[in-house]
């Protein structure tokens, strides 16, 4: 039986079925892998192992590919790259050289999946990437398939591979490690900071605290010995308060060692994929690295008076407008769920310069293949449910290293936690 088939039967028909179910939410729930108000997906999403092996590839290509932008288009001006992107971008280039260089640049890309392809509809770069820590429900699945005699799935660890970068990125003995959080965000919500912390904490088998970037000077001062930083607050978060510039110091002086790169929020843009296909138009790539964008990389291109007809004579039932730098599933708006002159308002505010929604892209709607699932709700009732998953792809240096899923169980376009999707993990299926 193909192990797919196996947890939807496992959970429809398995005397044990509940209790397991318990099990992996709270397991979910210590790892911070969810709130208590998420959705479970408890049948895994499985693929077989030789697509996530290709599909994983391309996506390491297409990572390198973003990393090399500012230098292929803008011969390594950051300021103007940024600017393209919808930042400022002569004050991001100014605090990006008073940082220096220095860091891991973690990814996740979020895809769906039809016919065993994989299509990218957003990449998101930094440390405060949620779904890290699945390692507590891969193995109770392992339990439930070995105590079924099936053979195992296999399961990629996100947090080990993140753990071995940031040791690559050290000499000698790990210094204490901190995961920094800008301190604001950290007051209002201190959800991924926590998670990231165990993660980190369980791979590099050490204590691994969580503080606020104020307070970062303070522990330096306590520690002495020097401080090997996890960032979670982001490039536009140095731009709102003077206080980095003493973390830019630390890191300048050598006594704090900088784990996350910051370039990460230029680099998640949801502008960048319109800047990988101009790079295809120009021929700018080789003959296979354009093959590979235009095959994972749906039509994006940035919105602006000049692209605003073309846009106007999209159908906008096949096309998505993006806010180039929302996060979190804010800024998306789906053409198919507005009427006509709804959308043309719209795309025609985004399309303006100095217009209230900022730089923002128009990209083609991706469709993902329909998967049955069984979900646990936060009622503790059970759902049966399909629609597309979305897969959410870690890749650590250019490395495929595990996925999270989310599949939304109210029908809306919009797959995101804050809409109530259900949450669950890739496996793959060795046979």
């Amino acid at each position: 039986m193909p192990s797919c088939e196996f947890w939807t039967d496992f959970f429809d028909l398995d005397d044990n079925a509940e209790r397991h179910a318990e099990s992996l939410r709270h397991a979910a729930l210590a790892a911070r892998q969810m709130r208590p108000d998420w959705p479970l997906q408890l049948t895994p999403y499985v693929l077989s192992a030789a697509q996530v092996d290709t599909q994983g590839k391309m996506l390491g290509q297409l990572n390198k590919a973003i990393l090399s932008l500012p230098e292929v288009l803008f011969d390594g001006d950051m300021a103007a790259f940024a600017d393209t992107l919808g930042f400022d971008g002569e004050a991001c280039a100014k605090m990006l050289e008073a940082a220096g260089s220095g860091g891991i640049l973690p990814s996740r890309w979020d895809m769906m999946v039809r016919a065993g392809h994989w299509q990218a509809m957003e990449v998101n770069f930094g440390g405060a990437l949620g779904g890290l820590n699945g390692d507590s429900l891969h193995r109770i699945y392992d339990q439930i398939q070995k105590a079924g005699a099936e053979p195992l799935d296999g399961w990629f660890s996100t947090g080990a591979a993140i753990a071995a970068a940031l040791r690559e990125g050290t000499t000698g003995p790990l210094p204490p490690i901190y995961v920094v959080d800008d301190s604001a965000a950290l007051a209002q919500s201190p959800l991924t900071a926590n998670s990231v912390a165990a993660v980190l904490a369980a791979h590099l088998q050490c204590e691994v605290p969580v503080i606020g970037h104020r307070d970062l000077w303070h522990e330096v001062e306590r520690v002495r010995t020097g401080l090997l930083t996890y960032e979670l607050f982001t490039l536009r978060d140095t731009l709102r308060d003077p206080v980095y510039y003493d973390y830019f110091e630390l890191c300048q002086s050598g006594r704090v060692l900088r784990g996350v790169d910051l370039r990460c929020d230029l680099f998640m843009s949801k502008a960048i994929f319109a800047l990988l296909h101009r790079a295809v138009e120009r021929q700018l790539f080789d003959a296979e690295l354009c093959s590979v964008i235009r095959s994972v990389i749906p039509p994006t291109y940035l919105l602006n008076p000049s692209s605003l007809a073309h846009a106007q004579s999209r159908n906008r039932a096949e096309w998505v407008l993006k806010q180039a730098n929302g996060y979190g599933g804010t800024g998306v708006f789906c053409g198919w769920e507005w009427s006509e002159n709804e959308w043309q308002d719209l795309i025609s505010e985004a399309a303006k310069p100095d217009g209230k929604l900022g730089q923002c892209v128009l990209q083609h709607r991706v469709h993902g293949e329909d998967w049955e699932s069984t979900t646990l709700m936060p009622d503790g009732t059970w759902i049966e449910h399909g629609g597309p998953q979305v897969l959410g792809a870690f890749v650590i240096n250019g490395g495929f290293c595990g996925a999270n899923t989310r599949q939304a169980v109210d029908g809306g376009a919009v797959v995101n936690t804050t809409r109530q999707a259900s949450v669950g993990v890739l496996r793959t299926r060795k046979i």
